[in-house]
Formats: C-alpha cells, structure tokens, sequence
C-alpha cells in the first residue's frame, strides 16, 4: 500500500490549482486609465480662489464637472458654480489630456448678492475657452492628483464606480 503524502486528496489538488490559476488575475494592475474612470471629489486652489467639488470620468473618454469656485474678489466673498462636461484620455507620454466641451454658469454671488446672467455667462465661456489641459497626474484606488504644472493642482478622492 503506498504511503499517502499530506495534500494529495483531489479537494487539495483542486484548490491548489485553483489557486495558481487565480494568482495572475489577483496580481493584475489596472492601468493609470482604468484608475482614473470612476466618481471623485476634488479641490484645487489657484491663488486666492478654490474650485470645489464633483468629477465624474467615464470609460467611454467623457466626463462631467459640477464644481463650486470660491474665494475673495476685492475683498468680496463669491461663490459661482460652474457645471460642463469634457472629454479625457491619457497620451502616449502617460499625460491626462482634459478638454472641455461644454461650461454653464447656473448661478453665482458676489457679497451674498446674485450675479448678473452676463457675468455668469462671460465666466462659462472663459472656463471653455481655457479648458484644455494636458497634465501629470497620479492615481491609485482612492487618489486623484492632477498637477498643475506649477506645484499645485487638484487633490480629488474617490466617491464611487463611474
């Protein structure tokens, strides 16, 4: 009768090359773009203002913007939302590529007093007019960070799946 070795019952055989089957897929990375796709809150200073708020980036290459920009102008507290959608992928040098496609300006106050529909529009379309970007970014499961180009940019954390 040979002797029976510790493992060699077919359940054990079974999980064992279960096992190295799924070890390659457990060991899989996502790319900077599969990372990138999902629901994110984000805040980025630029001098005294901050855009705040959420961006959506969606495995079809669009993405959508619902964000608040704040801060002082002469003095005065303003508040204006900026809402849009955009198109995005990551270049060959591994750069996130941003292009705006749509802005609006759904509302807005300087001193706690609404701005007028022509303020709000004229701030939409210089939002458009200056959105392209093509930036350095890092990414993992939770973390967004969008560089800027000149030491700061935008610090987004994950919300959900897109």
């Amino acid at each position: 009768r040979p002797e029976r070795v510790h493992g060699d019952r077919p359940s054990d055989l079974v999980t064992a090359a279960a096992f190295a089957l799924s070890a390659p897929l457990a060991s899989a990375q996502q790319t900077p773009a599969e990372l990138v796709v999902g629901a994110w809150h984000c805040s980025a200073p630029a001098g005294d203002l901050v855009s705040a708020g959420d961006l959506t980036y969606n495995a079809d290459g669009t993405s959508t913007f619902d964000q608040q920009v704040t801060g002082p102008v002469e003095g005065m507290p303003l508040v204006v939302r900026i809402v849009g959608t955009a198109t995005w992928f990551i270049d060959d040098d591994g750069m996130l590529s941003d292009n705006i496609v749509t802005a609006e300006s759904p509302s807005g106050t300087i001193n706690g007093q609404p701005l007028p529909a022509e303020t709000l529009t004229t701030f939409a379309t210089e939002v458009k007019a200056n959105g392209h970007s093509l930036s350095e970014f890092t990414v993992d499961a939770e973390k967004l960070m969008i560089s800027d180009g000149q030491g700061g940019g935008s610090d987004c954390t994950r919300k959900g799946p897109a």
